[in-house]
C-alpha cells in the first residue's frame, strides 16, 4: 500500500484512501474532515497521481463529462475513462486507481463501490434530512431539487448528493455519506420524498409498487455482480413496504420544512 492514507467512514464501510501524493491527501482531508474514521480498515484505495491531466483536455472542467467504461473481473470490476483507471478488488478488499491530481476520480470511484462494500443498504441519489430525531430521504435526479431542499432546511440537512439507506433489526435507517457539504448522521427513516419542483408544496402518497418503480431509478445500483443485484433488489421491495414513500412537489421556499414536519 502506500506511504501515507487517511481513513473515513464511508456509510459504515472504513475506506483507507493512500497515495504517495501527499497534496492530494490534503484535498482529501478537507473534503471528508468530519468522516474520519479510527476503526479498522474494511477497505484500501491507493491512487497514483502521476499521469497528471492529458494535454487533449481543453479544461480540466471536461473530465466531468467523461464516460465512464465498465467492465467484470475474476476479483471485481474495473472503471476506465479518458484520464483514470480503477482495478476493484472486491477479494481482496483494495482498489488501485490512477489519474490526475483531482478529487473527481475519487468520486467516480465511490459511485461504483459503495453499493457493493456497504452493508446491508441501498445507496440513493438524495439528501438526507432529520430533525434531530427522525430521518428523512429527498430524492430525484439531477435537476429535481435535493440540493434546493437541503439548503432550504439548512441544518436539517445532513447531506445532498448520495444517502445510505440501511435495513437493520429495527428496520430502515438512512446514513448520511460524505459528499459535498455533508455531516455524519444515522436516523430512523420515516419517510421518502420523490422530488419535483411544483407551483405549490404538495404530498402525495404512492402505493408500493410506484414507489418501487420510481425509486428504482434512483439507487445506485452494483450493475456488474447479478448476486449484489438481487439483494440489492430485495432491500429495494422491503423498504418500500415499509417506509412511506411520497411524491414531493414544491416551491423553492423555506416553509416547504413545515409541509414535512406536519405530516410526520
Amino acid at each position: 500500500m502506500s506511504d501515507l492514507q487517511q481513513v473515513f467512514d464511508f456509510g459504515g464501510t472504513t475506506v483507507a484512501l493512500g497515495s504517495g501524493d501527499s497534496l492530494w491527501l490534503e484535498y482529501v482531508a478537507r473534503r471528508f474532515d468530519r468522516f474520519h474514521s479510527e476503526a479498522a480498515v474494511a477497505f484500501h484505495v491507493a491512487y497514483d497521481t502521476t499521469a497528471g491531466f492529458p494535454p487533449v483536455l481543453q479544461s480540466p472542467m471536461q473530465v466531468y463529462a467523461e464516460a465512464t467504461r465498465t467492465a467484470t473481473t475474476p476479483h471485481g470490476f474495473t472503471l476506465e475513462t479518458q484520464t483514470t483507471f480503477c482495478d476493484v478488488d472486491l477479494i481482496r478488499r483494495r482498489a488501485l486507481l490512477s489519474g490526475p491530481r483531482a478529487l473527481y476520480p475519487l468520486d467516480n470511484l465511490l459511485r461504483h463501490l459503495l453499493p457493493e462494500v456497504v452493508p446491508d443498504a441501498l445507496i440513493v441519489h438524495g439528501a438526507a434530512l432529520s430533525d434531530g430525531v427522525r430521518g428523512f430521504v429527498a430524492s430525484g435526479p439531477s435537476g429535481s431539487g435535493k440540493s434546493t431542499l437541503a439548503a432550504l432546511v439548512q441544518d436539517r440537512a445532513l447531506c445532498d448528493e448520495l444517502t445510505a439507506v440501511r435495513i437493520n433489526g429495527s428496520g430502515p435507517e438512512l446514513v448520511s455519506l460524505p459528499f459535498w457539504k455533508a455531516r455524519p448522521g444515522t436516523r430512523p427513516l420515516n419517510a421518502i420524498f420523490l422530488l419535483r419542483h411544483g407551483q405549490c408544496h404538495e404530498l402525495r402518497r404512492l402505493s408500493p409498487s410506484e414507489a418501487v418503480r420510481r425509486l428504482a431509478r434512483q439507487v445506485s445500483w452494483p450493475v456488474l455482480r447479478p448476486d449484489s443485484v438481487r439483494r440489492c433488489f430485495e432491500r429495494l421491495g422491503r423498504i418500500a413496504e415499509e417506509v412511506p414513500v411520497w411524491d414531493l412537489a414544491f416551491r423553492p421556499t423555506p416553509d416547504v420544512w413545515n409541509l414535512i414536519a406536519r405530516e410526520f
